[in-house]
């Protein structure tokens, strides 16, 4: 008796399993106009695209796990959320915000306030996030890589005029 329950249990699991499959999840990574993106000198972009480009950009690599649920639903809301807050291949397209205050940013500030956030969020250990770094070792940046990425962001705050 109680191991037709655990049988019936585990068959169930499985039609559910299986079932969630089918529910669609956007993994679309949209064209990328290169006159519209964030472009940092090759070093720096050489670490941003390990440490940032998945979620901060439209050139997300997609691993394997990306493609079994419920781990792909967590995976996409967490790069669609990621870009966003922040998407370098759109930089240029970026609009005026409303600031905490109500007032309206304008782009420049917009910009200025987005690669301090930056930085202070690489700085702090805030980015990439913690999820990401258990499975991507690799995208924790080194106190070297992180100099050269805020020296690159510094000279990016300067020229948002």
């Amino acid at each position: 008796m109680y191991t037709q329950w655990i049988k019936r249990g585990f068959l169930t699991l499985l039609v559910v399993f299986v079932a969630i499959q089918l529910v669609p999840v956007n993994r679309t990574n949209l064209p990328i106009d290169p006159a519209k993106k964030l472009l940092p000198p090759p070093e720096v972009e050489a670490i941003l695209r390990v440490s940032c480009y998945d979620c901060h950009t439209n050139e997300t690599r997609w691993p394997w796990y990306s493609y079994v649920a419920p781990v792909s639903w967590w995976i996409a809301d967490h790069v669609h959320s990621g870009q966003r807050h922040l998407n370098l291949s759109t930089w240029a397209d970026l609009q005026p915000r409303a600031g905490r205050n109500g007032q309206t940013m304008s782009v420049v500030q917009y910009k200025r306030k987005l690669l301090g956030n930056m930085e202070t969020s690489i700085q702090e250990g805030q980015m990439p996030i913690s999820s990401y770094l258990i499975i991507h070792h690799d995208a924790r940046m080194s106190p070297q890589q992180y100099q050269e990425v805020a020296a690159w962001l510094d000279s990016e705050m300067g020229k948002q005029k």
